[in-house]
C-alpha cells in the first residue's frame, strides 16, 4: 500500500462509567514501548495501515458532509484510541467496531500490530530528524476490580500504565491531573482535553493515548519571501493570507481532479500531501472522488519535477464530536445500551456516550508542530519543465508516514484566515 500522513500530537481518551472493579496496583501512566512481538508479519501491519487509512477516508468524508469551514482531525490517534476500546468489546459491538476501523480481517492480531507500528512511528526520530512522541496511560476509580486481562492487554500492546484517581469525590482533582499528564504528553498544545462536563462522579474509566509530532522541512521557506495575498474562498470571495515561497525539486502529479505536491520533513521518513483541486472542480467533486485505491494510484503517478511552491502559512485548531459521523459509519451499537464492552469489566453494562476528538496545527516556513486529541467517553447501565504550484484556494492537507503509509493527519483548509474552527 502507499505510504500516506504522519504529524501533529494526539491525544486519544477512553472515559468509562459504571464499571463494578477492585483496587489494582497504581503503576505510572506511560510506559516505555520495547520492540515489536516477533510474530508480527508485514502482511499485519499493511493490514492496519490500509485500514487506519480507509477510516481516515470514511471519517473524512462524514464529517465534510455537515463542515463547512476547516477540518483537521488524527484518523491515527482516533483508530489507535478506539483499538483499545475495542480490547474490551464482545459481540456485535466487536464486530462494529472493527468493520468501522477496517481490521475485520486482523481480529486480536490488531493489538500487537499497533505496537509494532507505534514502535516504527517512533524510531523515526532522532537528531536533526522529526520529534514523534507517543504516550498511553489508563485512570480507574479507586477500589473498583478491572479485568487483569484488559489491563495487561493495555500495557503490554500500547504501554498503557494504570493509576487510581477519585472520581467519585474528586471529580475536579481527577480531570486536572489527566488533563495535566495530555498537556505535558503533548507539549501544552492540548492543554484541557477534558472540559468539567465530559466527566462526573460517575467516571469509572479514562483511557489516554497522546502523540506529538514537531518536524523541519528538508527544503525549509525563506521567511523573506512570504508575502501576503489573495486566497480564494470562492470566485466570488477572497482574504488575504502570508504565503510562503519556495524553488524545489518535488514530488509532483497532475491526476484526473486535481494537482498533488510532497513537501518531505527533514530525514525523509514523513511528509506532507497537498491536494489542490483543479480550478474547475469543486472540493465537494473532489471530495467524493477520493477512495484509498485511487489515491494510492494518485500517489504513484508522482514524479520529480521543478516546482515553484507557495503555500498558506496559518495556525488551526479544530474540536469535533463524532458520535454521530461513527454510528452512521456503522458503530451504532455501541453507543446504545445494547453495547457489549464485558472485556472491560464484568458489570454494569456500558455504552460509549460520545467520541471528542481536538487538534492543532501550525504550519510555518520552518516545518509543522501538530497535536490532535480523541476522548472516548463511556456510560454505565503539468507539462512544463517548471511547475507552478500556488495554494491560493480551499485544498487538502495529509500528513503521512512514508515508510508505512500510515496517515496520520488528514484536513482541508477552506479559509487558512481561520485560527479555530470548534464544533
Amino acid at each position: 500500500m502507499k505510504r500516506y500522513l504522519t504529524s501533529f500530537v494526539a491525544v486519544a481518551m477512553l472515559v468509562g462509567l459504571g464499571l463494578t472493579i477492585g483496587c489494582q496496583r497504581a503503576v505510572e501512566p506511560g510506559i516505555d514501548l520495547g520492540p515489536p512481538p516477533p510474530d508480527v508479519s508485514p502482511e499485519d501491519l499493511a493490514a492496519l495501515v490500509e485500514g487506519n487509512n480507509q477510516f481516515a477516508l470514511d471519517l473524512y468524508k462524514k464529517l465534510a458532509e455537515t463542515e463547512k469551514g476547516n477540518i483537521f482531525f488524527s484518523p491515527y490517534s482516533i483508530s489507535s484510541a478506539l483499538a483499545m476500546t475495542y480490547a474490551g468489546a464482545r459481540g456485535q459491538t466487536a464486530e462494529e467496531m472493527a468493520k468501522v476501523l477496517g481490521i475485520a480481517k486482523l481480529g486480536d492480531k490488531v493489538h500487537p500490530a499497533h505496537v509494532s507500528l507505534a514502535y516504527k512511528l517512533k524510531s523515526a526520530g532522532g537528531k536533526d530528524k522529526p520529534e514523534f512522541h507517543i504516550a498511553n496511560a489508563l485512570w480507574g476509580q479507586q477500589g473498583l476490580p478491572f479485568k487483569p486481562e484488559f489491563l495487561q492487554l493495555t500495557r503490554r500492546h500500547y504501554g498503557a500504565g494504570f493509576k487510581e484517581v477519585n472520581f467519585e469525590d474528586d471529580t475536579e482533582g481527577s480531570r486536572q491531573t489527566i488533563n495535566k499528564w495530555v498537556g505535558e504528553q503533548t507539549r501544552e498544545k492540548i492543554p484541557e482535553l477534558l472540559k468539567s462536563k465530559d466527566i462526573d462522579g460517575t467516571t469509572k474509566l479514562v483511557l489516554t493515548n497522546a502523540i506529538y509530532f514537531k518536524a523541519d522541512w528538508l527544503h525549509s521557506f525563506r521567511k523573506e519571501d512570504t508575502k501576503d495575498e489573495l486566497f480564494h474562498l470562492t470566485k466570488a470571495d477572497s482574504v488575504s493570507v502570508p504565503l510562503m515561497r519556495l524553488n524545489a525539486e518535488l514530488g509532483y502529479a497532475n491526476v484526473d481532479d486535481a494537482e498533488l505536491l510532497e513537501l518531505p520533513y527533514a530525514g525523509r521518513q514523513f511528509s506532507m500531501i497537498v491536494v489542490l483541486p483543479k480550478p474547475d472542480v469543486t472540493m465537494l467533486t473532489l471530495e467524493n472522488a477520493l477512495t484509498v485505491d485511487r489515491v494510492n494510484l494518485w500517489l504513484g503517478r508522482m514524479k520529480k519535477r521543478d516546482v515553484r511552491f507557495a503555500l498558506p502559512r496559518f495556525q488551526g485548531r479544530t474540536a469535533v464530536k463524532l458520535k454521530e459521523e461513527l454510528s452512521k459509519m456503522g458503530m451504532a451499537n455501541g453507543f446504545t445500551d445494547e453495547a457489549d464492552f464485558s472485556g472491560i469489566a464484568a458489570s454494569p453494562k456500558m455504552w460509549i456516550s460520545n467520541v471528542i476528538h481536538e487538534t492543532f496545527i501550525a504550519i510555518d516556513e520552518r516545518g509543522t508542530e501538530a497535536a490532535a486529541a480523541t476522548a472516548v467517553v463511556m456510560l454505565g447501565n503539468g507539462t512544463t519543465n517548471e511547475i507552478v504550484f500556488q495554494v491560493d484556494r480551499p485544498y487538502i492537507l495529509v500528513i503521512r508516514d512514508t515508510v508505512t503509509g500510515c496517515l496520520l493527519f488528514f484536513g482541508r483548509v477552506n479559509d487558512p484566515s481561520r485560527i479555530s474552527n470548534n464544533k
